[in-house]
């Protein structure tokens, strides 16, 4: 269809409708919406947590999580995932010293979706050769289950949203992630 053929330029066809990703609860407020056309809010599916990844689930239910997932065509290279990596130990540094307190339960803990380019003989879940000095930041945290590295997730964005554990989502901004995000 042409901008004509919706209704912009000229009248619409009776029998259109148009679903569009916003939510009217988020949104700017307009005036008028037209008639034919619904707002319903982002267009996912989701199913509970506990039925697609029950083990994500038990991590999630542990405490406040920041979720970091880039989209499915973001790759990580050694040079952004270090800098990432070294935000997030300043981060979670500065909430342990705040905090004063030894146990990890209640702190604040990463989930991160992170795909890297690797060449042909490295393994996605294991970080050795050039990714050593990554792996050296994040490896106390890992190890106090305080950092999950995914390179995917069982379970689709919108599941690990709806529990409610999460206290900030860093996406890419497309318009599935920013709507979840804000929704959740």
């Amino acid at each position: 269809m042409t901008f004509l053929e919706l209704g912009f330029l000229k009248a619409a066809p009776k029998d259109l409708r148009i679903l569009v990703a916003n939510s009217p609860d988020i949104e700017i407020p307009f005036d008028k919406v037209l008639d034919y056309i619904t707002p319903c809010g982002p267009i996912t599916r989701s199913t509970p947590i506990e039925m697609d990844d029950p083990e994500l689930a038990s991590c999630l239910a542990r405490g406040p999580i920041i979720y970091v997932n880039l989209g499915t065509h973001h790759f990580f290279d050694l040079a952004l995932v270090t800098e990432f990596a070294g935000a997030i130990k300043s981060l979670l540094d500065a909430e342990t010293t705040s905090k004063a307190i030894s146990a990890d339960h209640g702190l604040i803990q990463i989930l991160w979706k992170m795909p890297r380019k690797l060449s042909e003989d490295e393994n996605r879940s294991e970080f050795w050769g050039p990714w050593i000095g990554f792996r050296e930041i994040m490896s106390p945290y890992i190890e106090r289950d305080r950092v999950w590295i995914k390179y995917w997730f069982i379970a689709e964005p919108k599941s690990i949203l709806e529990p409610g554990h999460m206290i900030c989502s860093v996406n890419h901004g497309g318009s599935n992630s920013f709507h979840e995000a804000i929704w959740f």
